[in-house]
């Protein structure tokens, strides 16, 4: 299996990894906010803690499961000082140092403490602090190392996809010379 094609399956992982939870927590955040409007403003009741808990425990499955897919589908929230100024081979140096230099070693320090947490909250049997929360917090605590994890190999695909691409450009542009002068 080459390098690009084990990219691509990364991405393709990313996204579809993300797409499920959008599909599954999406409506339920939906849902339970709705709940606590129509309780609070039509029954005149105050919502449990178990709605909050539940809401912001769907909130981070939602958006660390999530991180990945929006950074393969380019619609991440990108800092373009250099990388307007640049084309084709030195934007993608530029990118892939970044990416390299400061995205990939402060991910692995959330990764390395993240499992380190979930493991200490499986072992110790942790559950969430509201009366009828999760049970199993520990899988709530491993989904954040999970998606970063998840995160920080769709980054590294990213760079290797697009250097291989560039590559796979740069090979296949015509040499210039006889019969391969542009049509006018």
């Amino acid at each position: 299996m080459n390098i690009h094609r084990l990219a691509h399956l990364v991405e393709t992982f990313a996204h579809r990894t993300g797409l499920i939870a959008a599909c599954v927590f999406l409506p339920l955040l939906i849902l339970g906010r709705c709940w606590e409007i129509v309780s609070r403003n039509v029954f005149d009741s105050v919502t449990t803690s178990f709605f909050n808990a539940m809401e912001s425990e769907l909130f981070l499955l939602f958006i660390f499961l999530t991180l990945a897919t929006g950074y393969v589908g380019d619609a991440h929230v990108r800092v373009d000082i250099f990388r307007s100024r640049f084309s084709g081979r030195t934007r993608l140096w530029i990118e892939a140092i970044a990416t390299l230099l400061f995205a990939v070693p402060f991910t692995l320090i959330v990764i390395w403490y993240g499992y380190d947490l979930a493991h200490s909250a499986y072992s110790h049997g942790e559950r969430s602090a509201a009366a009828l929360g999760a049970p199993l917090r520990w899988l709530l605590i491993a989904c954040v190392p999970f998606g970063i994890t998840l995160f920080t190999l769709s980054m590294i695909a990213r760079v290797i996809r697009g250097f291989t691409e560039v590559d796979c450009n740069e090979q296949s542009k015509p040499v210039s010379g006889y019969g391969n002068q542009p049509d006018d």
